[in-house]
């Protein structure tokens, strides 16, 4: 006689006319970095062709585990159902329209390993469109602003077993809000730990090119970094002396670089959105502002006949760059993705060290 091998965890399913985002929610499961668990999926009584889809799918994986009602049961019965079918000591909750990064279920159980007293583990998760491109980052201000609902509901949910059945699971007369009434409850007997679904811990070209955009924005704020302070050393070598004007006015411009990782960090977080986008250009504007300032600075303090007063000039190219800024940070409000390409036009036309400058002090 063979004895089944209860598996380390149960990942739960409902199911009820989820094409199209069905096959991407099955898969994110099956390619778990973590493979003991068995996927126990209900389908609700669908009629858009998902019952012939889960079952093409368990003829495929032994680890799936199909259910079907004749008749629909809803969202809470249907939850609670294929809840009690499971046979784990840990239960991970999945929506059929969600998808799980490869590391989630191994992240989540690693914690309820580690740590007795937390029943169930949680998460932030990133917002997707229907082409599956992230449009908003994790939300972690719902972590710290107190709400009459949970910062999570069943999609990111996974929890010992014990908990849930010690709290009497999913509550019929709560359709539609079912999750957070569970979560609720389960909140007053254990404790939850609420993680961050960070970008895919997985080395395919896949995982790389779904973080290019962001690793490219990164890229271009070192590089717009690195230009404002190739360009701010190559303006002191050619002033001969300073004053306190010139160093309050380079103290200014120091205080906006330095807020360049904190609006990067704020678009990594929101994926792109109108206002951190924005707010981007604001910071590099005002950093443009501070090297005009100082710039104005040591003319001020060198003379008008100074090297750096004959080789700026007027100084049109600042002027032009903050118009750009300007302009791009409105577009921001209406198209992020111009004003992103205006931030790297910017940051190409001052991509050399200031020639006017140079090519002034090799004739001197």
């Amino acid at each position: 006689m063979v004895i089944a091998r209860t598996p380390r965890v149960s990942v739960v399913m409902p199911v009820h006319n989820a094409l199209p985002y069905l096959d991407a929610a099955v898969e994110s499961i099956l390619c778990q970095t973590l493979n003991d668990f068995e996927f126990v999926i209900l389908d609700d009584a669908s009629t858009d062709g998902s019952t012939e889809r889960l079952r093409q799918w368990a003829a495929r994986d032994a680890r799936i585990r199909l259910l079907e009602e004749k008749q629909n049961l809803g969202p809470a019965r249907s939850s609670e159902r294929v809840a009690r079918a499971a046979s784990a000591a840990v239960v991970a909750r999945m929506d059929a329209d969600d998808i799980s990064y490869p590391h989630r279920l191994a992240d989540q159980l690693n914690v309820l390993d580690r740590d007795p007293g937390v029943g169930v583990v949680g998460g932030l998760f990133d917002i997707i469109n229907s082409e599956g491109r992230v449009v908003r980052g994790p939300e972690a201000w719902r972590l710290q602003q107190r709400a009459s609902v949970p910062p999570f509901g069943n999609g990111p949910l996974t929890y010992r077993r014990e908990i849930f059945e010690q709290v009497g699971g999913y509550r019929e007369e709560c359709e539609f809000w079912e999750d957070n009434d569970l979560i609720l409850r389960m909140a007053a007997v254990t404790t939850i730990m609420v993680l961050e679904i960070k970008v895919p811990h997985s080395a395919s070209p896949e995982a790389l090119l779904a973080t290019l955009p962001i690793l490219l924005t990164y890229v271009l704020s070192f590089v717009n970094v690195g230009l404002f302070w190739n360009n701010h050393h190559h303006m002191l070598h050619a002033a001969s002396r300073v004053d306190g004007k010139v160093l309050w006015a380079n103290m200014l411009l120091l205080f906006w670089l330095s807020l360049v990782p904190f609006v990067i960090r704020w678009i990594d977080e929101s994926g792109f959105q109108p206002l951190p986008t924005a707010a981007y250009g604001a910071v590099l504007a005002m950093a443009a502002i501070g090297y005009m300032l100082l710039e104005r600075a040591l003319i001020s303090c060198n003379g008008p006949k100074s090297t750096l007063a004959k080789a700026v000039g007027h100084d049109l190219k600042s002027k032009i760059s903050l118009g750009i800024y300007t302009i791009a940070i409105v577009l921001a409000f209406y198209q992020p993705w111009i004003a992103i390409a205006l931030y790297i036009a910017n940051a190409a036309a001052w991509f050399l060290p200031d020639r006017r400058i140079e090519s002034l002090k090799t004739s001197d």
